[in-house]
């Protein structure tokens, strides 16, 4: 977490000369910057922003608004960091990589070396209807950080049920998206794309595309914070960092259409915050599109990591950290066990009992492993 000494004041050499966190020396460029302001800064230094995502997208959004001096940051992830990752984020390195830091874990350490006066609350967990509204309600912006269809229809009802704005972005191979929506203005996501869009699998990703487009969101989301909502919202604007092509436009089918109560925007249900979330998920893995399966079999309970990985630790490499367990089996643990698979199975078990199944979309293998795990 951060450390605030009094709300709103920043710590100087001694107590005596404490000043107004937005008057820090650290901000004058940002002052200085006439669409923000002395004003601009104050507001940043008081606002709550929610980040769904912490990978490509979500860290350098993290990172800028983190040194922007956003007042309260609130982060959600419950994946961990890979090797694979770092060509394209920012805040990870090779030691978060090796011990399989879960990535919210990793974003609050790192951000308090950058600023301990950003508090950071960081959340280990994924995002699902029965958790959207404690962790989206009491914020004054959402930043799309995710790269999940279904989660950014959950995003869109928490921002039209809570009247919050949000920030969307997408990246694909060396292009991106960035797009604001608000609520208030009667913008939503659903009217933009009211079926999810088709997901391409292994496309790939080259590392400028996360970072223009989160620069594009870090930068669309301190508009409205300084108090520029309405001039922030509504434009969309998509880019390829390869052939430097840019196209940006006003979006009508944002605004508030003629078409009545059938208009998305204006449903007074919100299907996806409705929904309930099942205790077995298949779907692809971000970045990948590999196959896994997300399991819930304990509700929640809590689980003893270390005795799960003495369990598991005749089957395959078990690695231990006080947040996460991960075991790699590069051999079948059902049937004949002679020949390697084709792909490891990998294995992420959470202290809350939540179990990612990596590698197959066989929901009866990805229920045998995890009652390895459990010793059921």
């Amino acid at each position: 977490m951060g450390n605030f000494d009094t709300p709103g004041t920043h710590r100087g050499r001694d107590a005596e000369e404490a000043v107004p966190r937005h008057l820090s020396p650290r901000y004058l460029r940002q002052r200085e910057f006439p669409a923000l302001g002395a004003e601009g800064q104050r507001r940043l230094s008081r606002a709550r922003v929610a980040v769904v995502g912490a990978g490509a997208l979500g860290t350098h959004v993290l990172d800028l608004l983190a040194r922007a001096g956003v007042g309260f940051i609130r982060v959600i992830d419950g994946d961990v960091v890979e090797e694979h990752n770092l060509p394209r984020t920012t805040l990870f390195d090779l030691a978060d990589a090796r011990r399989f830091r879960p990535k919210a874990e990793a974003v609050r350490a790192h951000l308090a070396r950058i600023d301990p006066d950003v508090r950071v609350d960081a959340h280990v967990a994924e995002l699902y209807p029965e958790n959207a509204e404690a962790f989206l309600a009491d914020v004054d912006l959402i930043v799309d950080g995710t790269d999940r269809p279904e989660v950014r229809y959950l995003l869109d009802d928490a921002s039209r049920k809570f009247q919050i704005p949000w920030v969307h972005g997408a990246v694909r191979r060396s292009s991106g998206t960035v797009v604001a929506f608000d609520p208030a203005a009667g913008m939503c996501y659903r009217r933009l794309f009211p079926h999810p869009p088709k997901e391409a699998r292994n496309s790939g990703v080259i590392g400028p595309a996360p970072t223009v487009v989160g620069a594009l969101q870090a930068a669309l989301a301190l508009r409205i914070l300084s108090g520029q909502r309405a001039e922030a919202v509504g434009r969309l604007l998509h880019i390829d960092t390869w052939t430097l092509a840019v196209t940006s436009f006003e979006m009508p089918a944002l605004r508030p259409s003629a078409s009545g109560p059938e208009d998305p925007c204006r449903n007074p249900e919100f299907p996806a915050l409705e929904a309930s979330t099942p205790d077995v998920l298949v779907r692809s893995s971000p970045g990948s599109g590999h196959p896994e399966v997300v399991l819930h079999p304990l509700g929640g309970k809590p689980v003893e990591l270390g005795e799960a990985a003495g369990r598991l630790a005749p089957y395959g490499e078990v690695t231990l950290t006080p947040s996460v367990l991960r075991a790699e089996f590069p051999r079948p643990l059902r049937g004949d066990a002679s020949s390697p698979l084709p792909s490891p199975r990998t294995l992420l078990l959470f202290p809350d009992g939540r179990c990612v199944i990596a590698g197959t979309d066989d929901v009866e293998e990805a229920l045998f492993v995890s009652r390895l795990a459990f010793g059921t």
